[in-house]
Parts: structure tokens; C-alpha cells; sequence
């Protein structure tokens, strides 16, 4: 148990953090958001072994106290991550009018899992990236400033 959870403190910091910065750099607004969810199509070497994080929910998601804590760990970093470039995104006016960020980050977690999953199911990817593509026209404020 003990291994397991330094492995997944080291996955939580070396994988999700390192993958948060790069891609959804606050700087980079929903653009970087965006490239956060496009990036889980082209892993290196277009392997598609899934999240640690998804497989434990999966996993450990019930009957395992011990191991549970962790899933719904990396999942809450996530979330926080995204709330927080969503509510930047608010003030900044790029988010549509209307949108509670605390609502859409969930959405998104689940879209983030979702996209993990179909990835490693083998799915068409295009179709996966027509999904993010149209989740992320609901969240944009338009470019002419149209709500």
C-alpha cells in the first residue's frame, strides 16, 4: 500500500502537474485548456495505457478506504486546475455568458476521464477530437463578443 501510494504521489506531481503545465498553462487561457484535452490523443510512442488516475477510480473507486482517498485525490487536483483557468477565463471573457466554471469544471473532469478511457478502448480518434472541439465552442465566449 505503501509503494503504491508513493507511486501515485509521483504520478500525481511527474505526469498530471507536468501535463497541467505544459498544456494548460493559466497563461495560455482556454487555448492551453483546450491543448490539454488534444494532448491526450498524441501520447508518446501513441501508447494508450490510460491514466493512473482513471484505472485507481476504476479500480479503487468503492471497498478500498485505503486506496479510495488517492483517486478521488488526483481527480480533485484536476478539477481545482481546471476551475481555477476557467474562472481566469470568466474575468477574462473568454468563458460564455452564463457558465458557472464550478459546473463546467466537473463536466470537463468527466470529459477528461472520458477521452482517457475512449483513448485506450482504441476509439477514432477525430471523433474524439469533434467532441472536445464542440465542448469547448459551449464554453468560449464568441470572438466578436457575442454571449
Amino acid at each position: 500500500a505503501g509503494l503504491f501510494a508513493a507511486a501515485y504521489a509521483y504520478y500525481l506531481e511527474a505526469v498530471l502537474g507536468q501535463r497541467l503545465l505544459k498544456c494548460a498553462d493559466p497563461a495560455l487561457g482556454m487555448t492551453g485548456v483546450k491543448a490539454l484535452f488534444t494532448s491526450m490523443l498524441h501520447e508518446p510512442r501513441g501508447e494508450s495505457l490510460g491514466c493512473l488516475i482513471t484505472n485507481s477510480a476504476i479500480e479503487f473507486g468503492a471497498g478500498h478506504p485505503e486506496r479510495e482517498h488517492l483517486a478521488r485525490l488526483g481527480l480533485e487536483i484536476l478539477q481545482q486546475a481546471l476551475l481555477e483557468r476557467l474562472n481566469a477565463a470568466a474575468v477574462a471573457g473568454c468563458l460564455r455568458g452564463g457558465i458557472d466554471p464550478a459546473v463546467a469544471a466537473i463536466k470537463l473532469v468527466a470529459l477528461y476521464q472520458g477521452v482517457l478511457v475512449l483513448v485506450r478502448a482504441h476509439y477514432d480518434k477525430r471523433s474524439i477530437q469533434q467532441a472536445i472541439d464542440m465542448e469547448f465552442a459551449t464554453l468560449e465566449a464568441t470572438r466578436l463578443g457575442v454571449p
